[in-house]
């Protein structure tokens, strides 16, 4: 699942996997240095390029993380 590219179900690209444990993916976006912490089970589908969270680009605040990665 790295660098695989990560996008919200309102098919909003919202960077790339760059790590990931049991409970939650991180994902950055590397030009404007954005980065989220998503839980795993909002993983909707995948496939070798790609991942599709079901979580909306407007509620994308409350998964940056507190704690800079």
């Amino acid at each position: 699942m790295l660098n695989k590219e990560v996008s919200t179900c309102d098919n909003v690209t919202i960077g790339i996997i760059i790590a990931l444990n049991n409970r939650l993916i991180f994902i950055i976006q590397a030009l404007q240095n954005i980065k989220y912490e998503i839980p795993t089970y909002f993983i909707r589908q995948h496939d070798q390029n790609s991942v599709l969270v079901d979580i909306s680009a407007a509620d994308l605040e409350y998964y940056k993380p507190k704690i800079s990665f």
